[in-house]
């Protein structure tokens, strides 16, 4: 059986959206994609399966150079295994022999940059891991040394050449490399610890010197360990200085020496899966940051939908084993995603549910409507939270008083206690909340992305503050400056903090302070409450990390409250 090589159409706007799970790959298949390297074409293929949900893990391939490789996806059975863990496949074609020199390396990392267009599917940086097999080790492994900070794990089955350590040296200016894709998108280089699991038939000296230099990068331990079917692990040196609330010490170097390896074989590559797709990564202030990959069924998040202005609308709910036995009534948080994210992966990347953990509040992950990207001839389905971007209009200010009440029916929820925030789309929908859903919300903390008021809707009251944390090296939006908010020169933050300062009367000289990579600009009412306050986040790009979801609740949310009668409180007192 050969699957049949298709070409992705020219206008995605045609193909229906479903009312529910309408986050899913609109086709499925086996198509043809290129990507330019350094002027000349290079094809590869994306194999979707059927109904694969957008953001899923990402597997991208040095397949054998002497297989075809649309037979050697279904001959070797990796058709099957991404039909059943549900993955993307992306595979790059070699033209003959693959070429050791660096510009099949380069290609695989274009490859990594091009899945992310939302062209015709959406997938996210966080999740893509590479992997070579046969000679494609040695591409793969090139390429990975490359742009290790790119890659979220890395995979290889086969013997290694010596051009394995080509790009071992950093070149002149390689750390400071970027691609920007779509404003918000930009693809940060530079090297950093990876985990690794390779897999050859005989440690010779390109492996050794491999091993050696993957034990460097990850600043393993010296202490050489074994299990079953590793021939060598090596741990992370546990003498680590650095909090772990951002990034985790996780990156382990792991060998098997195996006639196995001679050949590429499922059952290997499945284990060499197991490890290496467990990481992933996620912008964060002057590199990417890796972290454990934490889903939520295994956290123990509940799913939940609803049907909403006839769309199947879902979250998911996070209630901390730290309230066990708790009857009293507990705050809520709403927390959510950035466009083109889930409802899942945002509930991995900010980390709330560590601080719903430690601090006592249930979590709830909604997830967004869709609008269409690049009209008129755009994917349509990209998950977005601004509702005069979505046709139709979704009504999500709506849906979240929908799933409010829900989880209110269900939980003891502290009506004066529920806060909401998010990133990107997601810290616009935190500013809508705070405007036309302020009778149900105590405060609202936008990140990376702030709204205006829409002079043709009509406010909500009463006045809810705002916590607005954003990156100095955040490039969505086009800056100018008239001298005004001197911590930010962009035009819809001024206007939204023009506006916000008005209705809270407010004096416009902050109180500032840092705090390492946070500079706190703090604007307060007169009787010195901080209604709002900006915080700039030092060598930060359009991104969001754990961190901000612990300042946002310690130094924000968990201090303001609304009685039964409407009156705000700040630290038990009223406002």
């Amino acid at each position: 059986m050969t699957l049949k090589v298709q070409h992705f159409p020219d206008d995605m706007s045609a193909f229906p959206i479903p009312t529910k799970d309408f986050d899913r790959c609109l086709l499925c298949g086996l198509f043809e994609e290129s990507v330019n390297v350094g002027g000349t074409e290079r094809k590869f293929y994306t194999y979707i399966t059927e109904g694969l949900p957008y953001d899923s893990r990402c597997i991208v391939v040095a397949p054998p150079d002497d297989e075809d490789p649309a037979g050697f996806l279904v001959s070797s059975g990796l058709k099957d295994f991404a039909d059943r863990e549900r993955v993307f496949l992306h595979l790059l074609i070699p033209c003959g022999q693959w070429n050791f020199d660096g510009s099949d390396a380069e290609a695989l990392n274009m490859v990594y940059a091009r899945v992310q267009s939302r062209n015709f599917y959406v997938t996210m940086q966080d999740n893509i891991y590479a992997f070579g097999f046969g000679r494609g080790a040695t591409v793969a492994m090139q390429a990975a040394m490359k742009e290790s900070q790119w890659w979220s794990g890395l995979g290889t089955i086969g013997p290694l050449a010596d051009a394995a350590m080509l790009n071992s040296v950093p070149e002149p200016g390689e750390e400071d490399r970027t691609i920007n894709l779509t404003g918000e998108m930009i693809l940060q280089s530079g090297r950093g610890p990876l985990p690794v699991w390779m897999a050859f038939p005989r440690k010779n000296a390109p492996e050794a010197a491999v091993v050696e230099y993957w034990k460097k990068q990850n600043g393993t331990s010296p202490e050489k360990l074994g299990g079953e079917g590793l021939s060598e692990l090596y741990l992370p040196d546990p003498q680590y200085p650095c909090v772990q609330i951002n990034e985790e010490n996780i990156a382990q170097v792991r060998v098997s020496e195996t006639a196995q390896a001679e050949r590429f074989d499922l059952a290997l590559f499945e284990r060499l899966w197991s490890y290496v797709g467990s990481a992933r990564r996620h912008r964060g202030p002057g590199k990417r940051l890796l972290r454990v990959y934490k889903q939520a069924d295994a956290l123990g998040a509940e799913y939940h939908e609803l049907v909403h202005k006839g769309f199947t609308r879902l979250w998911y709910e996070y209630v901390p084993r730290s309230l066990d036995g708790h009857d009293g009534p507990v705050p809520l948080v709403v927390c959510m995603h950035g466009r083109g994210g889930n409802a899942e992966t945002f509930l991995d990347i900010s980390g709330m549910t560590a601080v719903a953990e430690e601090r006592g509040f249930i979590v709830a992950f909604p997830q967004a409507s869709m609008y269409q990207q690049m009209p008129p001839h755009g994917l349509r389905n990209v998950l977005l939270w601004s509702a005069n971007r979505c046709k139709p209009d979704m009504d999500n200010v709506g849906f979240i008083r929908a799933m409010v009440e829900d989880i209110s029916a269900r939980r003891r929820i502290d009506a004066g206690r529920i806060y909401c925030c998010g990133q990107s789309s997601g810290g616009r929908m935190s500013v809508e909340l705070a405007l036309y859903a302020s009778d149900l919300f105590t405060a609202a903390a936008p990140w990376s992305s702030v709204e205006a008021p829409d002079p043709a809707r009509e406010l909500s009251n009463p006045d809810i503050p705002l916590f607005i944390m954003r990156g100095e090296l955040d490039s969505l939006a086009k800056r100018t400056n008239d001298g005004r908010w001197p911590f930010t020169t962009d035009p819809t933050y001024r206007e939204c903090l023009g506006y916000f300062a008005k209705r809270f009367a407010l004096d416009e000289r902050p109180w500032t302070w840092n705090s390492g990579r946070y500079d706190f600009f703090e604007f307060r009412s007169d009787s010195g409450v901080p209604m709002l306050t900006y915080v700039n986040v030092r060598n930060m790009p359009h991104a969001n990390i754990p961190g901000m979801s612990w300042l946002t609740w310690d130094l924000f949310f968990s201090r303001f409250a609304r009685r039964t009668d409407g009156m705000l409180l700040y630290m038990g007192h009223h406002v």
